[in-house]
């Protein structure tokens, strides 16, 4: 089992759910994300407050089985995506998005 963990897509589209964020913040607050994720299925009672995120006493269960947690990995286009994601993602996926003709 693997986690693909994607920042966003479309601007207009994330838009429409609620999410104004610039592309930079989202791969800041994907990977703040993948931190706390890493950290939450390694230990128990996970007090966590960040730029993005606060977390009060994460015990998820049942924990992964696999040493170190599932393996994640960054899914986009972007070529920033292998940048923000700051060694905390095992490899990307790229996008499927169109050639331009």
């Amino acid at each position: 089992m693997s986690l693909n963990v994607v920042t966003g897509g479309s601007p207009t589209e994330l838009a429409m759910d609620g999410d104004h964020e610039p592309h930079d913040r989202r791969y800041a607050r994907t990977a703040e994300f993948m931190s706390v994720l890493r950290t939450v299925w390694a230990h128990d009672g996970v007090d966590f407050t960040g730029e993005f995120f606060r977390i009060v006493g994460a015990s998820p269960v049942p924990k992964p089985q696999q040493p170190g947690g599932i393996p994640l990995y960054l899914g986009g286009s972007s070529e920033r995506r292998p940048l923000d994601a700051r060694g905390r993602a095992q490899g990307g996926h790229r996008g499927s998005r169109r050639p331009r003709r």
